[in-house]
């Protein structure tokens, strides 16, 4: 996925835990599809690249992927075996050893972690998230939007009105509604170092990140630079 298509699902219009959630069983569903058929030709290793197109490739191999089994979510290996049984009612990839499940429904049901032996180590209290990157994860509390850590402390206090994972050490945050708001970026302590003035952003790769305002685009790096003039 480039930038310009990863920072176009911004504009998305699905509820943000069923966002989450469905591009979390896209990625698993791809990755298993893809253990499953290089196993069948004999290769002993699966080419990770392949699924870097839907989501950013994770920093390890977990083995482990969510499927659904009478209503509720569990996980198997990679030989198709359950070794966490079927519990939760929402579930996405695992990420830096730590796993989104949901307890209870789309609407009502709150978002958690667990370990890679099933248990919950941070437990189902947010509204939404996303995996974690690079130590940190993107949490929903009430309206807004904070950053925990692993032990799932908040060390950004929820108060933005959109957010996404770290890359390359800041991650995009929206500041007012969907319509209206603009993008920028924060650093690790919540700081945003980049203000937000863009109508659309991407994340960082390579030391670059996509952004729109209006019609044109282009790209800036970490300080907010524009390197290459917005145009149509």
């Amino acid at each position: 996925m480039n930038r310009k298509q990863q920072a176009s699902s911004v504009k998305h219009q699905a509820p943000e835990s069923g966002r989450r959630e469905a591009v979390g069983r896209r990625l698993a569903v791809a990755g298993l599809s893809l253990v499953l058929t290089l196993g069948l030709l004999g290769f002993l290793s699966c080419p990770r690249q392949a699924l870097a197109q839907t989501l950013k490739p994770k920093k390890e191999s977990i083995g482990l992927f969510p499927v659904t089994v009478g209503g509720k979510d569990g996980y198997i290996d990679r030989a198709g075996k359950l070794v966490i049984n079927p519990q939760f009612d929402g579930a996405s990839p695992f990420s830096e050893g730590l796993a989104r499940v949901r307890v209870g429904d789309s609407v009502t049901g709150k978002w958690g972690y667990i370990d890679t032996t099933g248990e919950l180590v941070i437990s189902a209290q947010f509204d939404s998230t996303w995996d974690f990157s690079e130590d940190l994860a993107a949490v929903k509390v009430g309206d807004k939007w904070g950053y925990i850590d692993r032990t799932g402390e908040l060390v950004i206090s929820p108060r933005f009105d959109d957010a996404w994972p770290f890359s390359e050490r800041l991650a995009r945050v929206r500041v007012g509604d969907s319509v209206t708001g603009k993008w920028g970026y924060i650093d690790r302590t919540g700081k945003l170092v980049i203000s937000p003035k863009f109508d659309h952003a991407g994340d960082f790769s390579e030391g670059l990140a996509w952004v729109k305002v209006d019609d044109k685009e282009g790209y800036i790096d970490k300080t907010g630079k524009v390197v290459w003039e917005p145009s149509k």
